[in-house]
Parts: C-alpha cells; sequence; structure tokens
C-alpha cells in the first residue's frame, strides 16, 4: 500500500520489493544465527582449551622419576614385567612406567615412574623387596680445574714447542713399576686374553697418542644412557675419560702425549680395551643405572675371560642394587673392579669404591704422601699417584695436568690387568690378593685407613702371580670377610757395616736351599720342562725386613722384588 501510493509502482514491481526485502530479512536472519554459531563454537574451543591446559598440567605434575627397583623373585619380576604391558595411562596418555633396564641374575630393573604410581608401589611390600632412585654419580673429578702443561711450565716458545713435541712420563710410572717389563703368559690366547674396560665418558681415539682404532679387534665401545648420536670414541665437551683412558693405554715411546701403563699398543700384549660411556657430552655425571649396566656389558664382553672394570666415580649414597650386582660381578663371573676412593679428603664412605667386591683406590703424591683430597677410612685397599699427573685431552692433542682419585683408579686397574696378563688363569681373587701381599706399605700398620695396603707395585705381583699354582680357572672368592692383614711393617735401622754375605737372587740357579737369599727358596720354577732349580720367592717368608745383597754392601729390602738401596 505504502509502496503504491509513494510511488506509484506496478503490482510487479510492488512484488519485486516485497520479495527484495523478505530476501534481505531472511538473509540478515541467517547471518545473525551463523554469528551465534561462531560466537558458540568459539566458546566450547576456549572451554576445551582449558580442559586441555588443565590436562597438561595434571600430566606435568604426573612427572616420571627415575628408580631402581628389586623383587623378591625372579618370577614376580617377570610377572610384573607382563603386566606393566597393559597397564592404565595418565590423563596425558603417557604410560604410568617405563622399563629401561632389567639387570640379568639379580632381580631388579630401572624404571621410570610417575609420581602417584610410585606413592602405590611403596605400599606393596610383598612385591617389591626395595624401592631405591636411581641417582645421578658425579666422576671423581680433581678439586681444581686442569692446567695445559705446556703453559704450566714453559718459559720460552721454544720450550713450549719442545714440551708440545717430546714425549712426557707421569712420574707414577716408576713408582708403581709400570716401567718394569711385565709379559703376558705365551700359552695364553695373545689375542683378548684379557680385557680391561672403562666406564667413563668415552674415549677421544683420534688422539695421536692413542694406538687404537675401531676395527682393529682391540678396542670396542658402547654408550649407555646418553643421547642419540653422543658416540663413545668421539666425546665433545668432556675429557674425563679420555684421561682415564690415556693413562691406561697411552702409547710409549713415540715421542708425543704421554706414557700409559699398558704402553705398547695392540698386538704386543694380549690385553684388550672396552669403553662403555655413561656420561653425557659436556656433562660429568652418569646414572647409577647406567654404569650397572654398562659394568655388565663389560664383562659380557669378556666372555668369562678375565676383566678389569674401572669406575672413577663417587657419591655418598649406597644403593642395594648396586651393591649386589658388583657382588654377583665379582662373587659369580671373576670380575676385579676398581673404582676411585672420592675426592672429598675426609673420611666419608663413597661409592662403588666402599662396596666389599670394589677396590677403593686412594691418590697419593709424588713423596708417596696421600693426597690432601684423597679419602680415607676402612674401605681404602691401594693407592696410587693422583696429584699432578698428566693427561690426554679430549679433542686436541694436548697435554694437561690434572688430579684425583679419579686418576689414581686407572692406574691401578691397568696395572692389574698386566699383572693378570701374566697368569690370566688366577682368579680375580688371586690378582686381588697378591696385589695387597705385594703393595709398598706406606703409613702406619697394614692395611691403614689412608692408604690401604700400600702403593700398587707392578712387576712384584707380576713375579709373584706368575708363581702361583692357577692351572684352572678357580672359583673367586667373596671378599666380603677381609683376608687376614699382614703384619705391621716397622722401617728398621739402618744397619752398621757388617761382612759380605754372599746368596743368590730371584731366579738364580741354586742347587740348595742355602744358596738362596733371605725371602727365598730352592725350587724348581713352575712350568719349566727341565729339572733345574732356581731361588723362588719364599711369600710365607717374605715380611718386608731388610736383607744383605752380595759384594756391594748394599741393603735390598725385602719383600717382593727385591730393589737395592745404598
Amino acid at each position: 500500500f505504502l509502496l503504491d501510493y509513494y510511488c506509484n509502482c506496478s503490482p510487479n514491481t510492488i512484488l519485486y520489493y516485497i520479495h527484495t526485502s523478505m530476501i534481505l530479512r531472511h538473509t540478515l536472519l541467517l547471518l545473525s544465527l551463523l554469528i551465534h554459531l561462531i560466537q558458540a563454537a568459539e566458546g566450547r574451543i576456549q572451554q576445551a582449551e582449558a580442559t586441555i591446559a588443565a590436562e597438561e598440567e595434571e600430566a606435568e605434575e604426573e612427572e616420571y622419576v627415575r628408580v631402581l627397583v628389586g623383587f623378591h623373585d625372579r618370577q614376580e619380576e617377570k610377572e610384573y614385567v607382563r603386566r606393566q604391558r597393559m597397564q592404565p595411562r595418565t590423563a596425558g596418555g603417557k604410560p604410568k612406567t617405563k622399563i629401561n633396564y632389567a639387570f640379568r641374575q639379580t632381580e631388579a630393573l630401572a624404571m621410570e615412574v610417575t609420581l602417584a604410581e610410585l606413592e602405590e608401589m611403596k605400599k606393596d611390600s610383598k612385591k617389591f623387596s626395595y624401592i631405591e632412585e636411581d641417582i645421578l654419580v658425579p666422576v671423581a673429578a680433581g678439586a681444581s680445574s686442569t692446567t695445559p702443561i705446556m703453559n704450566a711450565t714453559a718459559t720460552t716458545l721454544e720450550e713450549e714447542t719442545r714440551r708440545r713435541l717430546a714425549e712426557v712420563t707421569n712420574w707414577g710410572i716408576e713408582m708403581t713399576q709400570a716401567d718394569r717389563i711385565i709379559s703376558p703368559d705365551p700359552n695364553w690366547d695373545q689375542e683378548c686374553g684379557v680385557y680391561a674396560c672403562a666406564v667413563d665418558s668415552g674415549l677421544f681415539l683420534d688422539h695421536e697418542d692413542i694406538p687404537y682404532s675401531r676395527g682393529d679387534g682391540y678396542v670396542d665401545g658402547k654408550t649407555f644412557g646418553t643421547a642419540e648420536g653422543q658416540e663413545w670414541f668421539y666425546p665433545r665437551g668432556t675429557s674425563h675419560g679420555t684421561y682415564i683412558g690415556g693413562i691406561m693405554i697411552a702409547e710409549g715411546g713415540n715421542d708425543r702425549g704421554i706414557v700409559g701403563v699398558i704402553p705398547n699398543g695392540p698386538g704386543s700384549s694380549n690385553i684388550c680395551l672396552r669403553v662403555a660411556k655413561v656420561v653425557a657430552d659436556g656433562e660429568g655425571v652418569a646414572l647409577i643405572s647406567s654404569l650397572l649396566q654398562a659394568s655388565e656389558w663389560c664383562a659380557e664382553q669378556a666372555g668369562g675371560k678375565p676383566v678389569v672394570i674401572n669406575l672413577s666415580f663417587a657419591v655418598e649414597f649406597e644403593t642395594a642394587v648396586e651393591k649386589a650386582i658388583y657382588q654377583r660381578l665379582y662373587d659369580q663371573e671373576g670380575v676385579l673392579l676398581v673404582a676411585a676412593a672420592g675426592n672429598s679428603g675426609s673420611s666419608e664412605l663413597q661409592y662403588p669404591a666402599s662396596h666389599d667386591s670394589v677396590i677403593s683406590v686412594a691418590a697419593v703424591d709424588s713423596g708417596s704422601q696421600r693426597a690432601h683430597f684423597s679419602q680415607y677410612n676402612d674401605q681404602i685397599e691401594l693407592s696410587a699417584p693422583g696429584l699432578d699427573i698428566q693427561v690426554l685431552q679430549a679433542e686436541t692433542n694436548e697435554i694437561k695436568v690434572s688430579r684425583g682419585t679419579s686418576l689414581a683408579s686407572p692406574f691401578v686397574s691397568g696395572l692389574a690387568a698386566r699383572v693378570w696378563a701374566a697368569a690370566p688363569r688366577c682368579s680375580n681373587a688371586d690378582v686381588r690378593q697378591v696385589l695387597r701381599d705385594t703393595a709398598r706399605r706406606l703409613g702406619s700398620g697394614v692395611p691403614n685407613r689412608e692408604y690401604g695396603y700400600g702403593l700398587i707395585q707392578a712387576r712384584d705381583a707380576r713375579d709373584v702371580l706368575v708363581t702361583m699354582d692357577c692351572n684352572t680357572r678357580r672359583p673367586t672368592i667373596s671378599p666380603s670377610v677381609s683376608p687376614t692383614a699382614l703384619p705391621s711393617v716397622q722401617p728398621s735401622a739402618t744397619p752398621t757395616q757388617s761382612p759380605t754375605i754372599t746368596c743368590l737372587d730371584y731366579l738364580e740357579s741354586c742347587s740348595r736351599e742355602t744358596d738362596c737369599c733371605e725371602g727365598f727358596r730352592c725350587a724348581r720354577l713352575t712350568g719349566n720342562s727341565d729339572d733345574s732349580l732356581v731361588c723362588r720367592r719364599d711369600v710365607a717368608a717374605q715380611q718386608d725386613r731388610p736383607r744383605l745383597a752380595s759384594g756391594d754392601g748394599k741393603v735390598c729390602r725385602g719383600g717382593y722384588g727385591g730393589g737395592c738401596i745404598s
């Protein structure tokens, strides 16, 4: 009506306007509805985002903790592992438990569990014998940073260049008798007859003073608990493992680097090296589960042959699973375990060194005095050089000076491997006892809290071990009961000049008992095809007492290896 009145339009035009207005109205209604739907959707999205954020926050609260879990028996452990495959998940969709490693021949697992699951597990004492934190164990590094040896003493560019090119011999090489020839048993398998295994941060194989290379059959390695892509043979950002490896196997006589205690390289001895990388690049700690897994791998690599494992780590906490596994490796698998005593300079027990199954190594200086940082306690077993020690640097060809019981430990482990290589049919307990018996006595009483049985003497230990009757590999002896301590050795006063007494020394031919010097007996040497007699060491009679040598007025200290002084 309005359109007809105002515009005097035809009926068709009026209908057109009416239709157009209706279309516009419906369009506006549709747009309004669409806006309402969009707003509703946005509200739901915001609500969903809030829900997801809450779930994520809940999932973050359910963070994983690393634990070591022990079971009462093997069957219970297997049943638990089977059930974990069907376990419920967290709000974030993650499993409540993750099994990282099942230790062999030990009812224990290395796991990651949520805090809520951990609380539930603690309530089930019938199933679990213990639940312990999978702690981080620091390397037993020295108390101060290392210093490049070139800058430590060089005064001119020419002197610095000479030191860079010349080979350096640590003062501890002579002190421990590492420079005395120790030949392997010629009747034993010459390729990998004995294994030395360094559990640490890896070994920089490209160093010019490391004579081993991948694929040569004498060295191999593996990583444990580190990020993917970190290689055992090329550590980055940490040199600790290369310090350890260099002390053990740096090549001697090549006019570069340092001299290791196993210095002749592959092919010249029956000792093979295994490297277990448990410290991540740029870090200085390792999980205890990684240490244990690596130690089991070292034993597997030896395949029943003698193996010495070096563990240059120290922490004040003891775990039940660690104690059980190291005891099993020692008792049942014949492994010789050597570890750093710790660098706190206190009487506190540190681990793994303070386990009964492990040789705890203290550090001494060049004057055979305990290094001020070295631990002193009842578990100290042997001493070795650990102050101002020249070491190889990873990622370069430099030499640096460092300190710590972590450097004393590879002196003992490397030399123990050399000693064992001379009589590989002997057991780990045989080698351990001989190392104790032949150590150079330091301090008051034997053993004592500062030096244990004393400073390791490799040649003396080897000479005694080869005379022992070890035709077959005997079962190892549990170290839980310490051997009877040797009598305390008190320094004897310098004797007054006495008439010269002529007597025969070690391995000299003899015909009767009185021919040999005190501390020796006339007997057939084990392994000789003839009946010739020589002066052999009388272990029972050797009490480190002075005796007279022949002809020159010198006094020979008794004990293994002799050694005359004016």
